[in-house]
């Protein structure tokens, strides 16, 4: 049980160390990712797929709202 119990934990705990941002665009889509940078037309950010990271990018004029987690 306490096996159980402490990799219960160590998963939760990873989870929170990877703080995901979150970009809602214009169609009403939510993209969780992690923004890596923004300038004034696009925001890049990253994107995990499987055990890969993609790096990705969309127009501001796609983008209804966005957040960033603090680091």
């Amino acid at each position: 049980m306490r096996k159980i119990f402490v990799c219960l934990l160590l998963s939760v705990f990873v989870f929170l160390l990877k703080a995901q941002d979150k970009i809602v665009t214009s169609k009403n889509d939510t993209i969780f990712c992690k923004i890596v940078t923004m300038n004034t037309t696009r925001i890049f950010y990253e994107q995990t797929e499987g055990t890969k990271i993609a790096g990705k990018s969309i127009a501001l004029d796609n983008v209804a709202s966005y957040s960033r987690q603090a680091e």
